[in-house]
């Protein structure tokens, strides 16, 4: 018997492109799913397309709240799915048909712990998201190597406490994938299905990209959290190299001053 799959689409103010979201969706030839729909706050006509999936199809459900972010809104998704694997996707993104039959059939056989696709950029950039194919805790030390939309289990989701809402600023992928990967389990990259990433050009993530404080608040956050995941060289180089790409520390002196303060403080 085929296992249901929960898809949670957070939506805040995203109408423009629902539509195509959800379509990708009922298009799925994996047909076990229900997509839990989540109006975080939207001012737009976001309910009026929510009801007219509704309508269409029975499988789709929606819950609506006041807006506080992706992290609550998808974890608000989760708490009233049934399936016994849960799916992540962004309203402004899409999926090939084939997404959660390939994702199914590799997470089956192989017992892994996450699965996801290639994915692709598309609208102000063009190109293929360039994925690691095999990935552990260790793997996501310097920086997020998983799209947002990768298969899981429920449990597993509820095991961790879902997405750290803490994490208004971005990053919430990265920290929700270490912090699934951290007692250990591989996610994997699977070839021949694929996530169509919308980028616009004044969308959260191309904001926090230019917001050099937040970004490094955020990586700080889950360095701190997750301190006692890693080795203490490992977490001491990556932090550094981290920072050196960031152009927070332009001096040498001020680069071996960050190394003997991490040193003390870690130790």
């Amino acid at each position: 018997m085929s296992k249901l799959v929960s898809v949670i689409v957070p939506c805040y103010n995203q109408a423009q492109y629902l539509d195509e979201c959800l379509q990708s969706v009922i298009r799925q030839t994996y047909a076990t799913w229900e997509c839990i729909i989540v109006n975080d706050g939207s001012s737009d006509n976001t309910s009026e397309i929510i009801n007219k999936w509704i309508e269409k199809d029975s499988r789709f459900k929606f819950v609506s709240k006041q807006n506080g972010g992706v992290c609550q809104a998808r974890n608000l998704g989760a708490s009233i799915t049934k399936g016994f694997y849960l799916l992540p996707l962004d309203a402004d993104d899409y999926i090939s048909e084939n997404y959660i039959s390939e994702l199914i059939k590799n997470i089956e056989i192989n017992n892994y712990k996450i699965v996801y696709g290639r994915a692709f950029f598309f609208g102000e950039r063009n190109e293929e998201f360039q994925l690691e194919n095999v990935i552990q805790v260790k793997d996501l030390l310097q920086y997020n190597r998983i799209h947002c939309s990768g298969l899981f289990k429920r449990d597993d989701f509820f095991l961790i406490g879902g997405y750290d809402e803490k994490m208004k600023f971005g990053f919430e992928d990265w920290e929700f994938w270490i912090n699934m990967l951290k007692d250990g389990g591989q996610a994997i990259k699977i070839e021949n299905c694929f996530l169509y990433y919308r980028i616009k050009e004044n969308s959260r993530s191309t904001e926090i990209d230019k917001n050099q404080i937040k970004t490094q608040q955020m990586q700080e956050y889950i360095l701190k959290k997750h301190i006692l995941s890693y080795g203490y060289n490992s977490v001491l180089e990556m932090y550094l190299k981290n920072m050196k790409l960031m152009n927070f520390l332009e001096k040498p002196h001020q680069y071996f001053f960050c190394k003997a303060v991490i040193s003390c403080y870690f130790n």
